[in-house]
């Protein structure tokens, strides 16, 4: 190459032909005589995918526990939070309460579960792969939104999945 009078380059009819030769960025590799994946290429990447597929089911299932754990915290919790505020709203003539009906936590009227108005009961259905520890029945007074007496709910689920609700003399709800 040679430099022009304008500042610019010339290359010569050889120089051209070797510039044409050296291609930098584009790399060719040999031409192959098969087209797609070996048999090996296809077994490993199915050995792979059975694999990881194997594992899965254990997370998922721990995931779904924990989830159905939670859920039900927070079906307890707001039914709870519902009849204590329904009571100290003077909703109906009688305080409100919530009670364990089999796999299902019922928000009442009455002023026990025994004697309640049933045509006003609320039933709030609970994942059946929980089981529920604690809760029988609490009614909270009228005007004064206090319950009958504080609560520790256990919540567990196979595999050791737990979770608390609990309420104090006051009627404060939380979960754990």
């Amino acid at each position: 190459m040679r430099e022009r009078e304008d500042g610019g380059w010339k290359v010569g009819e050889g120089e051209m032909k070797n510039m044409a030769k050296c291609q930098i960025f584009n790399i060719r590799y040999p031409k192959s005589s098969s087209q797609g994946f070996t048999i090996i290429e296809l077994l490993l990447v199915v050995a792979i995918f059975f694999a990881v597929a194997g594992f899965a089911p254990a997370f998922y299932n721990r995931f779904f526990l924990q989830d159905a754990v939670v859920e039900a915290a927070d079906r307890i919790a707001g039914s709870l939070r519902n009849a204590q505020g329904f009571s100290l709203a003077g909703k109906g003539s009688l305080p409100w309460g919530v009670a364990l009906n089999g796999n299902a936590v019922v928000l009442f009227q009455g002023n026990s579960f025994a004697t309640r108005n049933t045509a006003l009961d609320r039933q709030i259905a609970l994942p059946s792969s929980v089981s529920i520890s604690g809760l029988s029945e609490t009614v909270f007074a009228r005007v004064s939104g206090m319950p009958t007496a504080p609560l520790t709910i256990s919540l567990t689920a196979s595999g050791g999945v737990s979770r608390s609700v609990l309420m104090n003399s006051l009627g404060v709800v939380s979960r754990e």
